[in-house]
């Protein structure tokens, strides 16, 4: 079964998690509806130790497991972070 993840972060924009997991969750519901089969897809949220993730806009997201749990995944979705997301996720040296 491919698995999709989406990957919550401090900061990020709620609607840049949660409009794409409500889309994924609804196409789902529609595979399964038209195609008379069991969940066909996967969908996590996963944050970087499994812990709640506050958004920009003060809403809490339970994420599932921690990143490092995840083995494999078909997609991988990254949320959108607000103004100056290098100071926020940091860069490996150069």
């Amino acid at each position: 079964m491919p698995e999709i993840v989406v990957f919550a972060i401090d900061d990020a924009l709620a609607s840049s998690i949660a409009l794409p997991l409500e889309m994924l969750r609804a196409a789902r519901q529609h595979h399964v509806a038209h195609t008379r089969r069991g969940r066909s897809l996967r969908i996590s949220l996963v944050s970087e130790q499994g812990a709640p993730v506050r958004m920009s806009g003060a809403l809490t997201l339970l994420a599932d497991p921690a990143a490092a749990t995840v083995e494999h995944a078909a997609l991988l979705l990254i949320p959108s972070l607000w103004r100056a997301p290098v100071t926020r996720v940091g860069c490996p040296p150069s």
